[in-house]
């Protein structure tokens, strides 16, 4: 009878255990995945933002210079959310220079276009720097898709390491 009842109490703490490991490693699991999520709207949002530039330098259509403005804001919005990330700092802080350098261009691209020579500058400026910040956000995202594989597939399941440490354990004790 005491054998069973050490049994049962032990099978309960293995258990126990198990569902715990499991739901630190499903929590981590998804805070990587969150982050991931949060990089890649940075890339997402920011390739659209350089797409819509190419649009509008040919162009200078006032409905995509409107829509140019809502996406700036849009990939701003989305680098401050990703600011926080320590790991992925330095890529955010280059398409968050690139991002901020883009609104004086183009707010003066929008104001020179009456004149042909700040229009060939101020245009070609910013084609130069929407291709830098498509440069940084390709580096970014694969940065950040490198960062999710790394963590799903490399790291190993606390779980299993648990339970099987405390099965060891149990038994020894046995």
């Amino acid at each position: 009878m005491r054998i069973r009842t050490d049994t049962l109490v032990v099978g309960g703490l293995l258990t126990v255990a198990a569902i715990w490991a499991l739901a630190q490693s499903l929590s981590r699991t998804a805070a990587a995945v969150e982050r991931n999520q949060a990089l890649s709207n940075v890339f997402i949002e920011g390739m659209q933002l350089a797409q819509l530039t190419n649009e509008v330098l040919p162009y200078g259509e006032k409905r995509a210079i409107e829509q140019w403005r809502k996406q700036y804001a849009e990939v701003d919005r989305a680098v401050g959310a990703a600011s926080s990330d320590q790991a992925a700092h330095r890529l955010v802080d280059r398409v968050a220079t690139n991002v901020a350098d883009m609104k004086p261009l183009f707010d003066g691209f929008v104001q020179g276009s009456a004149r042909d020579d700040v229009f060939g500058i101020l245009s070609s400026q910013l084609f130069q720097k929407a291709t830098h910040m498509q440069v940084s956000l390709r580096n970014f995202e694969s940065y950040a898709y490198d960062e999710l594989q790394g963590y799903l597939l490399a790291r190993p399941m606390p779980a299993a390491d648990l339970v099987t440490c405390l099965s060891e354990s149990a038994t020894t004790a046995a």
